[in-house]
Order: C-alpha cells, then structure tokens, then sequence
C-alpha cells in the first residue's frame, strides 16, 4: 500500500471514529385553551355543546376562524436578510374567539349558541409555503323561548 494510500485511510478512519450522534430536542411543552362562558351566562347568554331541549326558535349558524399571526426570524447583514431561522406563531387568545362569536349571535338576534365546537384549524400560506394554526368555532345560534 502506498503512503499516500495509507494516509488517506488513516485520515477516514480519524473521521468516521469521530463521528457522534447529535440530537435536536423539542421539548415538552404544555398548551392549555380555556373558555369560559361565565361573562355572557352572567348577561343571560347561554353557550353550550349540548343541543337544547326546551322550546326555541333558530336563528343561523356562527362559523368563525381566527388565525394565529406568524412571525418568520431572519438573521441579516444590515438590511439583508441572509439566513431564516424558522417561524413562530402568536397563539389564539380563546376569549377573542368566544367574544366574537357572542357580538356575531347577538348581532342576528340570538340569545344562545348550541352545538358548540371548537376544534383547531389551518390554513396554507402559499406565499411562505406554511401552515398558519388557528382555532375555530361554530355553533348553532337559538333565541330560547321564556328567557
């Protein structure tokens, strides 16, 4: 074996006998959405998941989405943005949701909302080819009859 062959199998076997695992962690994380109705029960708003037994009259159905706002950090010299560093979103503040939903309600003249969901949703921005995160909620609006 020549020297220079010789030289270059020591120099892989250097390389490969310092090769070591690394590893990316994403860490646990805890992510909790509370809604609480106690404000508008308080102004006589009923919102519930359950459908209503007692009489009533429908109003519409409240569909609504709120999307989180994005936010892509860029390393940059001077005014050039050189390397993107990934994206992070601003979570939905719940009480938003439920506050527009209400306004919406009351708008058609609704004093209560059944069937109440509220499930995550995304949408794809085609120009920073991501998908934004957002909460949705979509209930039956009621006007109860008695109240």
């Amino acid at each position: 074996m020549s020297k220079v062959a010789f030289a270059i199998l020591v120099l892989l076997c250097q390389y490969w006998s310092s090769c070591g695992t690394q590893y990316r962690v994403i860490e646990k994380e805890t992510c909790a959405l509370v809604f609480d109705f106690t404000r508008y029960t308080n102004q006589g708003f009923m919102f519930t998941p359950e459908k209503y037994a007692m009489e009533y009259e429908s109003i519409g159905v409240v569909n609504l989405v709120i999307y989180s706002k994005m936010e892509q950090a860029q390393k940059t010299i001077g005014e050039n943005p050189v390397l993107n560093l990934g994206w992070r979103f601003v979570q939905v503040n719940p009480s938003e949701l439920i506050e527009l939903a209400y306004r919406e309600a009351k708008k058609m003249g609704a004093n209560a909302m059944t069937n109440v969901e509220i499930t995550e949703a995304s949408k794809f921005n085609a120009e920073f080819k991501i998908d934004v995160p957002g909460v949705r909620l979509r209930g039956f609006a009621i006007r109860r009859k008695g109240n």
